[in-house]
C-alpha cells in the first residue's frame, strides 16, 4: 500500500500510464530489497548483540515511506578486527563482515535463533560445498576420460610407422596440454603429409574433438577438415561442439561446408544459439579486438531447416539477457537479406522483446537499438505490414513501447544509406513521414516531441515531394499549437517542446 503512495507522490506531471507502470515496478523491486534486508538485519542482531548496522549515504523516498532498509548500509562492531564493505544487498554485506570478523571471535554475545549463522552462513557454505563436490566429480570424470583416450591412442598407434607414431605423440600433447605450437605443428604436418593421417589417426583426432575444451576441439576440427575427413561425421562432431560452446568458429566453418538434410533437429537445434552468435560481428573493446561475423553457417542451416532456425531466433528474442536478444535481432537482419519473407515471421517476437529489461551499457549497447534496426530493415521489404504491426502494438502497448517503436520510423527517415532502387524504400519513407505528421497533431510527450522537432528542423527538407503533400496538414498543426500556446490556461503554455514545434514549422 505504501508503495502506491510513493508512486503517486513521485510521478512526474503529465507522465503517462507506461511511465507509471515502470515506476511502480521499480518501487516494488525496492520494497522487496528492503524486506529482504530487514530479514538479514534481524538475523545479524540475533547473532550478536555487539553488531550495529549503519546507513551509508542518503535515504530515498521509498525508504522514508516504508521504513525498510533499502539504501546502502555497512556493519560495525566495537570488537571488529577488519573493516567491511557497504552495499544495498545486506546478505552480501553481512557475509563479508562475518568472514572478516566473526569467525572465531571470543567477544560474541548471542541473542536468539534463527541467526546469521544458522541461515545465511549455513546456506552459503552448503552451496559452496555442492559446487566444490561437483568440481571434484567433473575433474575425476575428465581424468578418467583422458586415461581412456590415452589407452585408445596406444591401441590405434600399435605397429604404425615412425612418422605416424610422431603424429600420435603430437595428438597426445594436444590432448594433455593444448598450445598454439601444437596447433601449428599438427596443421602444417596435415597439409604437408595428409597421407599419414589415415583412419586410425583420424579416430584419435575425433576422440579429442569430442572430449571438449574450446581450443582442443577447435584444433582437432581444423586438422580433420584439412585432411578431408568424412564430411557427415565431421559435421555431426561440429554440431555437438557448437552445442557445448567448444571451438565454435572452426565448428561453424565445418557446418557451413558439410551440413545437409541428414542432420536433423536432434543435432542442429542445440547448436543454433552458437550459430546465431557467430553469424554477427562482435565489437572490439580495448585491449581486445572485435571480430567480423560469420553468417554462412547460419544461412546454410536456414536454407535447409528454415522453421527450425526461425523457432530458435524467436526463442532467443525472448531471452532475459539483452546480449542474446541483440544477437537474435542481428541474425534476423542477416537472414532477411537472403529471404525477405523471414522478417515478417519474427516481427511480432521483435516487438515483444522490447518489453524486456534493457540498458545502454557495454560495447554492444542496447537491445532496443538492434531490434528497431531490424524492424526498419524489415519495413523496407514489407512497409504496409510492418506499419500495421507498429500501429496495432502502439494502440495496446505502453507509452514506453510507443516511443521505442517510433524509432523504426525515425531510422527509416534518418538513414542516408538506404538501398538505392529498393522497391519498398519510397513506400516505407512515405509511411514514416505520415506517422511523423500525425504525431505532431497528437501533442506527444517531451521525448516524442524532440523527435518531431529533429525531423522538422533537419530531415523534412530531404523529402520535398512529401513536404509539399503534407503542407496543409503542417500549417494546420502550426495554427493549432499556436492557438493552444496563446491560451493562458493551456497546458502547453510556456516555452515547452510545442513552442519549439511552432518555431520549426
Amino acid at each position: 500500500m505504501k508503495s502506491s503512495v510513493v508512486a503517486c507522490s513521485v510521478q512526474a506531471p503529465g507522465a503517462g500510464k507506461g511511465a507509471c507502470l515502470d515506476l511502480e515496478a521499480k518501487i516494488q523491486e525496492a520494497v522487496r530489497t528492503g524486506e529482504a534486508n530487514k530479514r538479514v538485519s534481524d538475523l545479524a542482531h540475533n547473532w550478536c548483540a555487539h553488531i550495529e548496522i549503519q546507513r551509508w549515504g542518503g535515504t530515498g523516498l521509498v525508504e522514508i515511506e516504508t521504513g525498510l532498509p533499502i539504501g546502502h548500509r555497512f556493519f560495525k562492531c566495537a570488537h571488529a578486527s577488519a573493516a567491511g564493505i557497504a552495499g544495498m544487498d545486506l546478505s552480501v554485506v553481512a557475509l563479508d563482515f562475518y568472514d572478516r570478523n566473526c569467525v572465531g571471535c571470543q567477544k560474541r554475545l548471542p541473542v536468539r535463533l534463527p541467526n546469521l549463522y544458522s541461515e545465511l552462513v549455513t546456506a552459503r557454505d552448503e552451496a559452496r560445498s555442492r559446487v566444490e563436490d561437483a568440481a571434484r566429480q567433473a575433474a575425476d570424470r575428465a581424468a578418467r576420460a583422458l586415461d581412456a583416450r590415452v589407452a585408445r591412442r596406444s591401441e590405434l598407434s600399435a605397429a604404425c610407422d615412425p612418422a605416424t607414431a610422431g603424429i600420435f605423440v603430437t595428438i597426445g600433447q594436444l590432448d594433455h596440454d593444448p598450445t598454439e605450437q601444437t596447433r601449428k605443428l599438427l596443421l602444417e604436418t596435415a597439409r604437408a603429409a595428409p597421407t599419414h593421417f589415415g583412419s586410425r589417426v583420424q579416430e584419435a583426432l575425433f576422440d579429442v574433438a569430442e572430449a571438449g575444451g574450446f581450443f582442443r576441439t577447435e584444433v582437432a576440427l581444423e586438422v580433420l577438415e584439412a585432411v578431408s575427413a568424412d564430411g557427415g561425421r565431421l559435421c555431426d562432431c561440429a554440431l555437438r561442439a557448437l552445442a557445448r560452446g567448444d571451438g565454435v568458429f572452426a565448428a561453424a566453418t565445418v557446418v557451413a561446408k558439410h551440413l545437409d538434410s541428414a542432420h536433423g533437429e536432434e543435432l542442429l537445434q542445440p547448436a543454433l544459439p552458437a550459430l546465431i552468435n557467430v553469424a554477427t560481428p562482435v565489437p572490439g573493446s580495448l585491449p581486445l579486438p572485435g571480430r567480423p561475423g560469420k553468417p554462412e553457417p547460419l544461412l546454410a542451416a536456414y536454407r535447409l531447416f528454415p522453421d527450425l532456425v526461425g523457432t530458435a531466433v524467436r526463442y532467443q528474442l525472448g531471452a532475459p539477457y539483452k546480449y542474446q536478444r541483440i544477437k537474435a535481432s542481428e541474425a534476423t537482419s542477416v537472414i532477411a537479406q537472403i529471404d525477405p519473407a523471414f522478417g515478417l515471421t519474427v516481427a511480432d517476437a521483435l516487438v515483444g522483446s522490447l518489453e524486456l529489461p534493457d540498458d545502454h551499457y557495454g560495447e554492444e549497447g542496447s537491445a532496443e537499438r538492434s531490434v528497431t534496426c531490424a524492424l526498419a530493415q524489415i519495413m523496407l521489404d514489407h512497409p504496409d505490414e510492418v506499419d500495421a504491426l507498429i500501429q496495432r502494438k502502439c494502440g495496446i502497448g505502453s507509452e514506453r513501447l510507443h516511443t521505442q517503436l517510433f524509432q523504426v520510423y525515425e531510422q527509416i527517415l534518418r538513414s542516408r544509406h538506404l538501398p538505392e532502387g529498393h522497391s519498398g524504400t519510397m513506400a516505407a519513407q512515405e509511411l514514416a513521414y505520415r506517422r511523423f505528421i500525425e504525431l505532431l497533431l497528437k501533442f506527444p510527450d517531451d521525448e516524442l516531441s524532440t523527435k518531431v522537432i529533429w525531423f522538422l528542423r533537419n530531415e523534412a527538407k530531404r523529402f520535398p515531394n512529401l513536404l509539399e503533400q503534407h503542407a496543409e496538414t503542417l500549417l494546420g498543426a502550426a495554427a493549432l499549437v499556436a492557438s493552444e500556446l496563446d491560451a493562458p490556461n493551456s497546458p502547453l503554455f510556456g516555452s515547452g517542446p510545442h513552442t519549439r514545434c511552432v518555431e520549426s514549422l
